[in-house]
């Protein structure tokens, strides 16, 4: 029995549900903030596992590079993980990723932060019960936290399409979260469903075209290239033929097939601009859950709602956007009310 408490030992000042970009960065920027926080994830050997494009940005005209630096001036983690050894390739002017390197330094800093708990769970249902959130998981346990914030990137009523064949999941190869889909629902937060793609990996020493710099090189241990609008379809022996008449892959092999998943995001005016839902006090939502498109853009909504959850469960003053957060304040105040979904700074909307 959990006694209704903020002494009880279950009790914490903020409660992140995922541990994607997204979720590492609420977590992180929580327990900074001085609040008590407890970051709950599937898998924790999954942390920040970027399953899609590697490029965080693409260019110095991609806003995402300027998103990087505001996100740096204010003491997110992603840009300093970039900047340490083997965390960041640069492939022209693009920023790619090694996702392992990167993942592993996320899981680094959530497991060494002071005040921040790391958990595998699976997060049930969200509740309020007088100014507090009740958490619950699937091993029958039961958090309590003054605000929470909702991570849970594609994996919110996840299906998996892959080969022709859906699954229920939130990537390939992993469970859905549909109890806390619904939970989210009855709430009184309206949701909408969206997909995202993740195109296959392909063999870089079997590809001509492997240097020309229009493939990201996905994981330099392995020479995987990130087939960035390879367009094949059906299952492996279908989707090779139809990459083998393809030019420069006469002899090319998928080592991972490309999948879709369709999942739920929040729809336009549910949040304002600081993240916080409009119909429940305490409950923040970042990343793919809350809309956006890209990891570079849902770490800098990580970083925004785990700030402000930080200060409502504290006290604290409001950590209010400044002059200096330029193209930060824009895209929350898209996620906030632009319509098209998902929502991204990248390229004008509906893109993504």
């Amino acid at each position: 029995m959990h006694v209704n408490s903020r002494n009880s030992v279950d009790f914490h000042d903020v409660a992140v549900v995922g541990a994607g970009p997204a979720g590492c960065e609420a977590s992180l920027a929580a327990a900074a903030a001085g609040a008590s926080t407890i970051c709950l994830t599937i898998n924790l050997d999954a942390v920040a596992l970027h399953p899609a494009n590697p490029v965080l940005a693409d260019g110095t005209g991609d806003p995402r590079m300027q998103l990087l630096e505001e996100l740096d001036g204010a003491g997110a983690a992603l840009p300093g993980l970039l900047k340490e050894p083997g965390a960041s390739i640069e492939s022209g002017a693009r920023t790619v990723i090694d996702r392992r390197v990167l993942g592993l330094a996320y899981k680094e800093r959530l497991e060494s932060a002071n005040g921040l708990s790391p958990r595998q769970s699976l997060v049930t249902s969200i509740s309020p019960d007088k100014g507090i959130w009740n958490i619950a998981t699937g091993l029958g346990e039961t958090f309590r936290a003054a605000a929470v914030v909702v991570a849970a990137g594609t994996y919110l009523n996840g299906v998996v399409t892959a080969g022709g064949v859906s699954t229920p999941g939130g990537r390939h190869g992993d469970i859905t979260a549909n109890a806390l889909a619904r939970c989210i629902k009855c709430l009184g937060v309206a949701m909408e469903r969206t997909i995202a793609t993740t195109y296959p990996r392909l063999d870089a020493r079997r590809a001509v075209n492997a240097g020309d710099g229009m493939l990201p090189l996905d994981e330099a241990v392995l020479g995987e290239l990130y087939g960035t609008d390879v367009d094949v379809d059906g299952n492996r022996a279908a989707a090779l033929k139809q990459l083998r008449r393809t030019a420069g892959y006469a002899e090319g092999w998928i080592t991972r097939p490309g999948y879709t998943v369709h999942h739920h995001i929040l729809t336009a005016d549910q949040v304002d601009s600081n993240l916080q839902a409009l119909r429940q006090n305490g409950l923040f939502f970042a990343g793919k859950a809350a809309g956006s498109c890209n990891y570079t853009e849902a770490a800098a909504l990580g970083f925004v709602s785990g700030k402000n959850a930080a200060a409502l469960a504290t006290g604290a003053a409001d950590k209010k956007l400044t002059s200096k957060h330029i193209i930060v304040t824009k895209l929350c105040h898209a996620i906030s009310r632009q319509q098209s979904r998902p929502v991204t700074i990248r390229i004008p909307p509906p893109g993504c």
